[in-house]
C-alpha cells in the first residue's frame, strides 16, 4: 500500500514488487518477478550505463539515486526518480532495495 513503487532485486533481478510499483511499469507482478531490470529501461545501453555509475556510487555508501526516463509496459517513456539501498556496499547488486516514483505530472516528457 506504499505510495511509491518498490521493488527488491538480487543481481539487478526482480525478487518482489509492490502493486504502486507494478502500476507505474504498467506490468502484473507475475510478469516482472525473475526478470532482468533490463526490460524497464528505454535501452540496454542506459540499463548497462546507469548499472555503472549506480554500482560505482553503491560502492563508496550503499545508496544511489537519480532522475531517468524509464519505459512502460506499452512502451511509453516517462520520467522518473529511483533511489537504492545495497544490504552490502562491497557486494552492491547482490541485494537490494529500491524505490521508484513516477514524475510525469511535474516532468512530462515533450
Amino acid at each position: 500500500m506504499a505510495p511509491i513503487g518498490l521493488v527488491v532485486t538480487r543481481e539487478r533481478i526482480v525478487e518482489r514488487c509492490n502493486r504502486r510499483f507494478c502500476e507505474i511499469f504498467g506490468y502484473a507482478a507475475e510478469e516482472l518477478e525473475g526478470q532482468l531490470l533490463s526490460m524497464l529501461y528505454p535501452s540496454n545501453k542506459e540499463f548497462l550505463d546507469i548499472g555503472k555509475l549506480g554500482r560505482a556510487q553503491m560502492l563508496t555508501n550503499g545508496r544511489y539515486q537519480d532522475e531517468r526516463i524509464m519505459k512502460r509496459a506499452n512502451g511509453e517513456l516517462f520520467w522518473c526518480r529511483a533511489r537504492g539501498q545495497s544490504e552490502d556496499p562491497k557486494h552492491p547488486f547482490t541485494h537490494c532495495v529500491w524505490s521508484f516514483v513516477d514524475l510525469s505530472d511535474s516532468r512530462p516528457m515533450v
